[in-house]
């Protein structure tokens, strides 16, 4: 056994360290690419919820400025009309 041992290669302590440095950045890396990609896919969805929000609103004001731009031209035309109506006071 001691034979068997001896003939192998030793690792020596700077190569064992780059090693282990290695398999713990690869490890570190892969549970933070995770959390990155759940934050991502999070703010993704946010935007998502933010843009509908915010187009739910806007379609609301345009149909509020058609209806006050509507009133305005009626209430212009109407009094337009009557004033053209009403007989001349002399």
């Amino acid at each position: 056994m001691f034979d068997k041992l001896s003939s192998m290669p030793a690792l020596s302590a700077p190569r064992l360290s780059r090693t282990t440095t290695r398999a713990a950045r690869a490890l570190i890396r892969a549970g933070i690419d995770a959390e990155l990609q759940q934050a991502r896919q999070q703010a993704i969805d946010l935007a998502k919820e933010m843009q509908s929000a915010v187009e739910l609103r806007s379609d609301d004001l345009t149909a509020k400025s058609h209806r006050v731009i509507r009133i305005t031209w009626l209430v212009m035309g109407l009094g337009i009309i009557f004033s053209f109506s009403s007989p001349p006071t002399s």
